[in-house]
C-alpha cells in the first residue's frame, strides 16, 4: 500500500517526510537481502505446509499493523508493519514456489511458475490502480489499507486451501503407492 498511497501518506494529516517514506521501503528491502535464505532453511526444517500458514499469518499481521499505523498517523506503527511484512512476505513467496515445484514437473513447471508470477504482478498492478481511487472516494488513507487487510485474509484462506490440497494429494499418493505394493 505505501506505493499506491504515497501522495496521501506524505500529505496531511500523516505528513511523512521523504526520508520516512523511503524508510518504509528500506525496512522491507534490506532484511530481504538475507531473509529468504533463512526462510528456505525454515521451510526445509518445518515443512512447506506449516511455514505457508505461518508466513501467511505474518502477512496478515503486517497489514493489520500497517493499517493501524496509517489510521493513527503513526510512522512507528507503519514501520513495524513493514518490518513484519519483510519477515513473512518474501518467505511466503519461497514457500509458494516450493509448493508449485512439488506439484508441477518438467514442461509444466516453467509455465506454472510464470503464471504464478504473472498473478502476483497483476495483484500489484491492481493495487496501484485501485488503492488511490478508494482513498479518494472515501477521503482517507486507512480504509484502502483495511481493504488490503481483507484481501490478505482471503489470501490466507487460499493458502489454507492449498495446504489442505497438498496434504490430501500426499495421502492419495501414499495410498496408491501402498496399493501398488499389495
Amino acid at each position: 500500500n505505501p506505493q499506491a498511497l504515497q501522495r496521501r501518506l506524505q500529505g496531511p494529516p500523516i505528513n511523512l517526510t521523504n526520508f520516512q517514506y523511503s524508510v518504509l521501503y528500506s525496512i522491507y528491502e534490506f532484511p530481504n537481502i538475507i531473509l529468504p535464505l533463512f526462510g528456505g532453511l525454515i521451510i526445509d526444517f518445518f515443512g512447506v505446509r506449516a511455514t505457508t500458514i505461518v508466513f501467511s499469518l505474518m502477512v496478515i499481521a503486517s497489514q493489520a499493523v500497517f493499517t493501524w499505523g496509517v489510521y493513527e498517523g503513526s510512522f512507528f506503527l507503519m514501520a513495524v508493519g513493514r518490518f513484519i511484512f519483510a519477515l513473512g512476505g518474501e518467505n511466503l513467496s519461497v514457500a509458494h514456489s516450493v509448493l508449485v515445484t512439488k506439484w508441477f514437473r518438467s514442461k509444466e513447471l516453467g509455465f506454472s511458475l510464470g503464471l504464478s508470477l504473472s498473478v502476483i504482478r497483476l495483484g500489484s498492478m491492481t493495487n496501484s490502480l485501485t488503492t488511490p481511487k478508494i482513498a479518494d472516494a472515501v477521503g482517507n488513507s486507512w480504509y484502502p489499507c483495511l481493504v488490503g487487510l481483507y484481501i490478505c485474509v482471503i489470501s490466507f484462506v487460499s493458502a489454507i486451501w492449498a495446504v489442505w490440497m497438498d496434504y490430501k494429494a500426499d495421502k492419495i499418493e501414499e495410498k496408491v503407492a501402498n496399493d501398488a505394493l499389495l
